[in-house]
C-alpha cells in the first residue's frame, strides 16, 4: 500500500511539473508552480480542518488521529518548502533543489490527504 501511495505521489509530482508550462499563473503568484502549490496547500488545509472537526465530534474512528496527525505534519513540511522556494525565487535565487523538494513535499502531502479522504469514506471535494 505504501508503495502504491508513493507511486501516486510521484505521478502527481510529475504532472505538477508538467503543468507549469501549460497556462499563466494566477494573480499574485510568481509562477505556475507557485500558484499550484498554493492551491494544493489551501485544499489540504481545508481537508485537515474538516477531518479534525469530524474527529472531535466522534464521526471518525480513534485510529484516524494518527492519519490526521501525519497529514498535518506533511502539510507543515510542504508549506515550509513552498515558503523557502518562493522566498528564494522572489529574491532572484531560483534554486532547482528547493523547487524539486517543494514538488516532492507537495506530492507526499497529496498522498497524506488522500489517506484522510479514505477515512471519510473516500469522498473528496
Amino acid at each position: 500500500m505504501k508503495r502504491f501511495q508513493l507511486s501516486i505521489a510521484l505521478v502527481l509530482a510529475i504532472l505538477l511539473l508538467a503543468s507549469c508550462a501549460a497556462r499563466a499563473p494566477r494573480s499574485g503568484a510568481l509562477t505556475i508552480l507557485d500558484s499550484d502549490a498554493y492551491d494544493g496547500l489551501i485544499v489540504a488545509q481545508a481537508a485537515l480542518t474538516e477531518a479534525k472537526q469530524q474527529f472531535a465530534l466522534g464521526e471518525l474512528p480513534p485510529s484516524a488521529k494518527d492519519v490526521i496527525n501525519k497529514a498535518g505534519a506533511a502539510y507543515n513540511v510542504a508549506r515550509a518548502s513552498w515558503l523557502t522556494w518562493r522566498d528564494g525565487l522572489a529574491a532572484g535565487r531560483g534554486d532547482e533543489a528547493a523547487k524539486f523538494k517543494l514538488v516532492a513535499d507537495v506530492a507526499l502531502l497529496t498522498a497524506a490527504v488522500a489517506a484522510v479522504f479514505k477515512l471519510k469514506g473516500g469522498a473528496q471535494p
